[in-house]
């Protein structure tokens, strides 16, 4: 029996599970007949919290953190700038760290692409070129500090416009907090108290043939 983790949110579920007072009809949900992780449930954070901050407070309440995705938001921007351009941008107090880098040229690695491509020495020839600018193009990621939200760093971008910053996709801050088993409403309710945290819900597993 193949299970697949799915997560689903208190207020989409709140039709089919919170308006049952009998917690044994929760694992009969139509159509997917659902059953619910014992002992977890899954925590949606503000986007300005850290890692370690969470580890103080969840700690503090008494209960295990068994997942964590907090990531701080980061963007990027190609090409080789003057270090005082990179200095400047490091200093904001926005910015945790920029890192510059390139994949680097492989020789071995090229060969074996042309030979298993068969390449005649003309391909070869126009494949180095193109290969040789890509590998020593200059990739420098910018880490934001965590408190910083997406706005913020868009405003960022905004007032450096001419440096062509790109913001990577947003990953929405969460943990699973382990709960004493059958006491996952009761953790639930003191959790959603908590001024950081932005919704609760069950763990559910889709018990698909």
């Amino acid at each position: 029996m193949l299970k697949s983790l799915l997560i689903f949110s208190t207020l989409l579920i709140s039709y089919s599970v919170y308006a049952q007072t009998d917690t044994d009809s929760i694992a009969t949900l139509p159509p997917g007949k659902y059953n619910f992780t014992k002992g977890a449930v899954h925590v949606s954070l503000s986007d300005t919290v850290a890692p370690a901050f969470i580890d103080q407070q969840i700690s503090a309440l008494g209960y295990e953190i068994l997942k964590e995705d907090i990531f701080p938001l980061r963007g990027y921007f190609i090409g080789e700038h003057e270090s005082q351009e990179i200095s400047r941008l490091a200093r904001h107090p926005y910015v945790e760290s920029i890192q510059s880098s390139n994949k680097g040229w492989n020789e071995d690695v090229f060969q074996r692409m042309v030979k298993n491509q068969n390449m005649s020495a003309e391909d070869s020839a126009a494949a180095r070129k193109r290969f040789r600018s890509m590998t020593s193009m200059i990739t420098n990621q910018i880490t934001f500090k965590y408190y910083v939200t997406e706005q913020m760093a868009e405003g960022f971008v905004s007032a450096n416009n001419t440096i062509g910053i790109k913001l990577m996709m947003f990953t929405p801050r969460s943990v699973i907090i382990r709960t004493k088993v059958d006491e996952e409403r009761k953790a639930m309710k003191v959790l959603d108290a908590l001024p950081f945290v932005t919704g609760t819900s069950f763990i559910a597993l889709n018990n698909a043939q």
